[in-house]
């Protein structure tokens, strides 16, 4: 049996659909929506990026953000959360060291 993060989120938008996945100040967004738009977005990463490598997110938190972290593990990597707050020089520390192609 398919025991993956993602047969998880799966299922869950199978009972859950239409229900609330995520709120925030600005928006909200069902399962079914955030499957659609996580889906979306793995498939437009994998065009440019190899499965397993480190994808950074600069966002402040939100729904969107939801969205981007479900592409980037549907696509097979691994995102690697970034305070926008965090200052230039440590932001670029974090990038270096993750020799990410991409943001």
């Amino acid at each position: 049996m398919d025991r993956t993060v993602v047969s998880y989120f799966r299922n869950t938008t199978e009972q859950y659909g239409s229900k609330m996945a995520c709120a925030d100040d600005e928006s909200s967004i069902s399962y079914k929506e955030l499957w659609e738009e996580s889906h979306t977005i793995s498939g437009n990463l994998l065009e440019y990026v190899e499965a397993r490598r480190p994808i950074p997110v600069l966002m402040k938190k939100s729904c969107m953000t939801l969205s981007v972290i479900w592409g980037i593990i549907k696509a097979g990597c691994c995102y690697v959360m970034i305070d926008p707050m965090l200052p230039k020089e440590r932001v670029c520390a974090i990038l270096e060291t993750l020799k990410a192609e991409y943001i």
